[in-house]
Formats: structure tokens, C-alpha cells, sequence
């Protein structure tokens, strides 16, 4: 398996902010973090009008922890951090490379992703890791694939096809090609066990789930190359 830190394609660390819940056109945070950050912002802005306690109950976070982290307390994951296989900001780039997989086509299971964090750290994840790397990023999602062969047949419309043949006619009068010059370009294997629906670990706002390129776990996938059969 190849290092994810070698791929070109990597995204750099990026960060996101939500906005503040309890004021007029907000919107909720997504998790209990953005929820306490928001709150400690309101807290800030408000120039000493807004108490921890009526701060925590409009953003829903307990008056304890909303204390502590005013205080200067650190968030239970950065508490951690030491004890972590990842760094924060490693785990920050998984999480980015999971969605840009996953917009690409090519969704990553869970053994996958454990598999990545493993090549990045120098060292296998525990068993339960996944698990706990789940909790600490709600921004992910564990959805379900939609296969490639149902999202053909939904796309397979009298519409879409005569749409493709009008488009094949019109190439073919505007740079004369002759008949003995068209070939059917199609794929000359068969591959089993991509079109199953299978779980995967994705962006929570991601729509669509159809994977487009190789299952992310290439030694459970069949190839069979059928030229043998065409000799």
C-alpha cells in the first residue's frame, strides 16, 4: 500500500468555524467542541453580560466543562493528545484525505482508514482505534455505497440515450468519419465486488456514495481478464 503522505494530491490542514447557536440567523454547531467554542466566543463578545452558566445552557454544553475551558482548560482530545497514536494535526489530514477520497469515488473502508493512520504513525492501530478516531471527528459519517450497477439503471433514461446518440451523430457528420473508423471502446474485464453496497467512511455532508474508481480494498475485489477467452 502506498503512503498517503506521498500522494501529491494530499490536502493541506485546513480548520473550519461555525457559527455561534443561540443568536438570531446562527446556525447549530456540529459537535460539542464547536458548541463550547461558540459559547466561549459569546461569552468574550458579550463584555462580561453574559454568564458561563446562562452561556452553557443556550449552547447546550455543561456548566463544569463551559468553566474550566473559560478558565483556560484544555479540551478532553487535547489533553490526550500525548497519549494519541496521531497528533491532532495528523489526524486532521486523515480526516481531510477521507473526504477528498470519498469525493473522488473511492470511499475508504474502515480497515482502510486504519490502514492509513498505521502507514502515517510507523505503527499498526489498535483494534479500538477506529472507534475512538470516529468520536473525536463527527464531521464523518459511516453511510452506505450506492452501487455503481443501480445508479446505471437509474441514469439509463430514453432521454440520456437519445441525448448520447444525437451527440455521436453529430461528431461523427461534423468530422466525416467514415463507418470503418469507429470502434467501441469497452472495458475488456470483469470486475466482481464493486458494485456491492458496503459501508464507508465519508463526509458527513456528502450526498452521493457511488464508487466511481477501485474498491478501497483492493484483496477483496476478483479481476478477470477475459482477452484469454477472446483468443
Amino acid at each position: 500500500m502506498s503512503n498517503a503522505l506521498d500522494d501529491p494530491d494530499m490536502p493541506e490542514l485546513v480548520s473550519s468555524d461555525s457559527d455561534d447557536e443561540g443568536v438570531e440567523g446562527a446556525t447549530p454547531p456540529q459537535s460539542k467542541e464547536e458548541a463550547i467554542q461558540s459559547a466561549m466566543q459569546a461569552i468574550e463578545s458579550s463584555n462580561g453580560e453574559l454568564s458561563v452558566r446562562k452561556a452553557a445552557k443556550a449552547y447546550g454544553v455543561h456548566p463544569a466543562t463551559l468553566q474550566r475551558r473559560v478558565h483556560g482548560g484544555k479540551s478532553r482530545s487535547k489533553a490526550h493528545a500525548h497519549q494519541q497514536n496521531l497528533s491532532p494535526a495528523q489526524e486532521d489530514l486523515l480526516v481531510e484525505w477521507i473526504k477528498v477520497q470519498g469525493q473522488r469515488g473511492v470511499p475508504l473502508l474502515l480497515p482502510m482508514v486504519s490502514a492509513y493512520a498505521s502507514d502515517i504513525a510507523g505503527k499498526p492501530m489498535g483494534d479500538n482505534w477506529i472507534c475512538r478516531f470516529r468520536t473525536r471527528h463527527p464531521d464523518l459519517a459511516l453511510k452506505f455505497t450506492t452501487s455503481l450497477e443501480e445508479s446505471r439503471a437509474c441514469s439509463l433514461t430514453l432521454a440520456a440515450v437519445s441525448t448520447s446518440y444525437d451527440v455521436l451523430a453529430d461528431t461523427v457528420a461534423q468530422y466525416e468519419i467514415p463507418p470503418e473508423n469507429i470502434y467501441n471502446m469497452d472495458e475488456k474485464g470483469v470486475q466482481l465486488g464493486i458494485g456491492q453496497r458496503t459501508a464507508v467512511l465519508v463526509d458527513r455532508n456528502q450526498k452521493s456514495f457511488v464508487p466511481t474508481g477501485q474498491p478501497s480494498t483492493p484483496h477483496k475485489c476478483k479481476y478477470f481478464d477475459l482477452t484469454q477467452w477472446l483468443d
